[in-house]
């Protein structure tokens, strides 16, 4: 049997085709790259500049699921008016669903409120304080997750039980599962399974089968309360502990990593990516770790200023975005750079940037200039190794925040009156002034490289709810060059961010 050469047994290649199979002799690497790299562009030619993005993104995403996407840089919050949702009592915890059709908050009045995305209505779980009957909590809710495979809401909070709902049936929980010793303070939804991990105020990490409604493994290390957890990868959570330390752990293997920097509780962390993750505690730091390291890879001390709490942390999945809160009501964006890979073109371009190179270079061939690499761009630069945090933006919150949480398009903070396990600041107004909420602020990504229709108005919000591109609008669009567009969106970017500083 014939070894397969790329064409039918009974046709003849030509010769352009054997060119474009074959690499020939004086073809370097580089040169080889670049040309197909100018053959995939070219296949898509055709969409639009938001399809080319996607498909972009999506193929890098499949060749390498752990590659870091620069939102940092291409990425602006937004938020909407915040939404009362638990009265006098305060707003702990957040989630919502991949699709984002709902959000779920909990809080102090142990009730779980659904909210509809799209109208704005809020459907009301059944629980209350000491109220043993009600069908749902009698203490306060502290955490809440969703387990997409089992279409079913987790939630925890200080009567010490993981109650699962479902959406469909709010008025009484399905199931309620006993398993830790005291107050659960988190549940985490492990990615891909139909399992969580909580953890609580006795210690202990647990990994529950919820098809099966089991405790699966129970995992132990810190000393005193866990305060919270996140979650990236499979088998793989991140908790904080009164103890001061965060650790990473690898369940699999039953073992985990110890870091330790904070002078206080570790009441905050966040998974950025396979191997950081960020935290905060009551002594105002902000630190980045590696699990290469055992000492931080970049710090802020008193990030939010002096005697400001991080009370919740939260990160665009896969990125260099970092969001921080924190006792003065407000909410920082960071980047967080690697010097080391900053130059490094060729291998850290996400899709919104190959995309505007590409753009630019194919506007500048058309017009009859030519393109050129710049020496040395694809070289390291050695004399630096570590991250630092850029700050982005600030963003004024109705509240404390006590939770965030992400999807593809919008981020979400549960906010109100105190910090989320305690009463240490009980405001009645935020600083600036205005009326504390106990409740949620949703802030909506705005992509600053894309070109679709997505003005805003004066106060920050939209004008209306966007329904798609009319006919003429696709037309001026497709009668404006990507250049320009990225081109306006670089100038606005550097306003805003002028106006920050």
């Amino acid at each position: 049997m014939g070894v397969h050469n790329g064409f039918d047994s009974d046709e003849e290649p030509s010769a352009s085709e054997e060119v474009d199979f074959f690499e020939t002799a004086e073809e370097s690497a580089a040169e080889a790259k670049l040309r197909l790299a100018k053959q995939y562009l070219s296949s898509l030619d055709g969409d639009s500049v938001d399809a080319k993005r996607k498909r972009l993104r999506e193929d890098l995403e499949q060749q390498n699921p752990q590659r870091v996407s620069n939102l940092g840089t291409t990425l602006r919050l937004v938020p909407k008016k915040a939404k009362a949702a638990h009265g006098k009592q305060m707003c702990t915890s957040v989630c919502i669903r991949k699709d984002e059709r709902k959000i779920y908050s909990g809080g102090n009045d142990c009730s779980v409120v659904e909210h509809d995305v799209a109208t704005g209505k809020q459907v009301r779980f059944a629980g209350g304080y000491k109220k043993f009957d009600c069908g749902g909590h009698y203490g306060s809710v502290l955490s809440l997750a969703f387990c997409e495979p089992l279409n079913l809401l987790c939630s925890v909070g200080e009567d010490a039980l993981l109650r699962l709902w479902d959406p469909r049936q709010p008025n009484k929980c399905v199931a309620a599962l006993h398993g830790h010793k005291g107050p659960i303070t988190k549940v985490v939804a492990d990615p891909g399974t139909a399992q969580v991990f909580t953890a609580g105020s006795d210690k202990m990490i647990k990994l529950w089968d919820l098809q099966h409604r089991s405790v699966l493994d129970s995992y132990l290390g810190h000393t005193e309360k866990i305060t919270n957890m996140d979650i990236l990868q499979r088998g793989k959570p991140i908790t904080g502990s009164l103890d001061k330390s965060a650790r990473f752990w690898r369940t699999a293997q039953d073992s985990h990593l110890l870091f330790a920097k904070h002078d206080s509780s570790v009441d905050a962390v966040a998974a950025l990516q396979a191997n950081l993750f960020v935290s905060g505690g009551q002594d105002g730091s902000l630190h980045a770790w590696s699990t290469e390291s055992s000492r931080p890879v970049a710090s802020v001390a008193h990030a939010h200023g002096d005697g400001n709490w991080i009370t919740a942390l939260g990160c665009g999945r896969g990125s260099d975005l970092v969001l921080s809160a924190s006792t003065d009501c407000v909410l920082r964006c960071w980047r967080l750079t690697n010097n080391e890979h900053q130059d490094e073109s060729t291998t850290t371009d996400d899709a919104d940037t190959l995309l505007k190179k590409y753009t630019l270079k194919k506007q500048k061939t058309s017009s009859g200039g030519t393109s050129t690499n710049s020496p040395g761009t694809s070289k390291k630069n050695k004399s630096h190794n570590k991250y630092r945090f850029e700050k982005l933006q600030e963003i004024p919150v109705a509240g404390i925040v006590a939770d965030i949480c992400e999807s593809e398009n919008f981020f979400v903070c549960a906010h109100g009156k105190q910090q989320r396990l305690g009463r240490w600041n009980v405001l009645q107004k935020t600083p600036v002034g205005t009326e504390v909420v106990n409740g949620i602020t949703v802030l909506k990504k705005r992509d600053l490289l894309s070109t679709s229709n997505n003005k805003l108005d004066e106060e920050g919000e939209e004008d209306e709810e966007d329904d798609g591109p009319s006919a003429s609008e696709e037309e001026e669009e497709r009668s404006t060059s990507a250049a320009e567009a990225f081109s306006e969106d670089e100038e606005e970017e550097s306003a805003e961010e002028e106006e920050v500083e």
